[in-house]
């Protein structure tokens, strides 16, 4: 019933003639090993796997993750530094008799400090972007399992750096100029109506500023991951981001929002020992120093500053480490769920 010794069976057609020619011979594919299971899985992510996936890439990438926070920190605290310096020198005589005056403008300056730590935190992070673009670098080369350094990293960034510092100096830029022509409103309704009219403006004005800081920072927030990983300009990588996060925007906010929540958390509780034995040795340092002399108290006092100092310093370095590389792991996650990435990274794989 079949012919198992035709001739025909080593022949094939050619469809351009029509004319049967040889078959040539296949070659059986050889045997390679199967891709090394990634840092971060090449698939789409769920919503707590995003959240593991920071913590994931602080362990495999700490030069990327804490050494380019921990370089910016401390570049900040000297800036800070010098400027509270001069500050406290040309200034010292006005604050001494503003404290010494009453109580309420204790209170009063006291408000002030706190305002405006809050909006250097807002001010900060358009530093994100940066760490977020370096962390990237990185993540991408965690779905293959291999881990670089900030050397490494810094030597990839090259061709978009200034694009990148660019990035962030902008929208840093942008948020201080509404910031402060909402201060300028408040300040004219004061002057013109009155102070409380101005301070309650001025505060209903610096919680609309904060709204939108954070509604513009989710929508913003991939920039600094298209720039170093589409190679594109300033303005390309802001629509872009603006583009990808409108898709899943709730998604994209509750990853975000609860992230640097849960990050906060979790550093507030590994922190609070600490604090709790600085606290006993300021208490017990206190009752010591009761009857010494006049200069224990201010020695003292700087060197628990510095240690006070140092300690926020480092839970800032965690903070921002941690949401650089939730950042990058939501860009990544994205791009996987819209564009069929992982497609990408799986052939990428195969290839290797």
């Amino acid at each position: 019933m079949f012919t198992q010794n035709s001739p025909d069976w080593g022949l094939t057609v050619d469809w351009s003639t029509g004319q049967r020619v040889p078959a040539k011979a296949r070659r059986r594919p050889q045997w390679s090993p199967p891709p090394v299971p990634g840092i971060l899985p090449k698939r789409p992510l769920g919503f707590f796997e995003v959240l593991d996936g920071g913590f994931r890439l602080m362990r495999s990438l700490p030069g990327l993750t804490y050494g380019s926070a921990g370089i910016a920190a401390g570049l900040s605290a000297s800036v800070f530094a010098l400027a509270g310096a001069i500050t406290w020198y040309f200034g010292h005589s006005f604050f001494t008799k503003l404290l010494d005056s009453s109580e309420e403008a204790l209170s009063g300056l006291s408000f002030v400090v706190q305002i405006g730590a809050g909006i250097v935190e807002y001010l900060t992070l358009a530093a994100l972007i940066v760490f977020s673009g370096l962390a990237s670098i990185g993540a991408r080369e965690a779905f293959f399992g291999r881990t670089m350094s900030l050397r490494q990293g810094w030597q990839h960034l090259r061709g978009s750096r200034r694009t990148l510092f660019g990035a962030a100096l902008l929208m840093g830029t942008a948020h201080l100029i509404v910031l402060a022509v909402f201060l300028a409103a408040a300040v004219l309704a004061g002057a013109v109506g009155g102070t409380v009219i101005g301070l309650t403006l001025g505060t209903a004005l610096v919680l609309v500023w904060w709204a939108l800081t954070v509604f513009f920072g989710i929508r913003l927030s991939l920039t600094g991951c298209i720039i170093t990983q589409e190679r594109v300009g300033i303005f390309s990588a802001i629509a872009r981001s603006w583009k990808m996060t409108g898709r899943g925007f709730l998604q994209v906010a509750g990853q975000t929002v609860f992230g640097f929540w849960l990050a906060n958390q979790v550093i507030g509780i590994i922190a609070t020992p600490a604090f709790i034995y600085l606290g006993g040795v300021i208490g017990v340092l206190s009752i010591l120093m009761l009857g010494g002399s006049e200069l224990e108290g201010p020695i003292v006092a700087a060197v628990l500053g510095t240690i006070f100092t140092g300690l926020f310093l480092a839970i800032g370095v965690l903070l921002y480490a941690y949401r650089a590389a939730l950042l990058s792991t939501v860009y990544f996650n994205l791009r996987m769920r819209t564009e069929g990435y992982d497609l990408v990274l799986l052939a990428e794989a195969e290839e290797v």
